[in-house]
């Protein structure tokens, strides 16, 4: 939230059970990797986790207005969201 974002950034919420790694990606509608974190196991907890993506991408620049795909995954598993930027 919020989604659509009005200026550029969102908070991702995602759920685990224990703490373990998770993987955040954030493409384009072309499916270019847009924007990565890698979180370990110490980073985050057994609840409800919130990291807030800027809308800026790996180098730093903001990113265009426009949908992307951000995928959440941890345990072998893959949630799948789309996230609108309109600015």
């Amino acid at each position: 939230y919020p989604n659509p974002s009005r200026d550029g950034r969102t908070t991702i919420r995602f759920p685990l059970t224990v703490p373990m790694e998770v993987k955040l990606r954030v493409f384009d509608e072309l499916s270019n990797l847009v924007w990565s974190r890698d979180l370990s196991a110490g980073e985050v907890i057994a609840g409800v986790n919130s990291i807030v993506w800027d809308g800026r991408n790996d180098r730093g620049q903001p990113v265009g207005n426009g949908g992307y795909i951000l995928t959440v995954s941890a345990d072998g598993k893959t949630v799948t969201k789309k996230i609108a930027i309109v600015r």
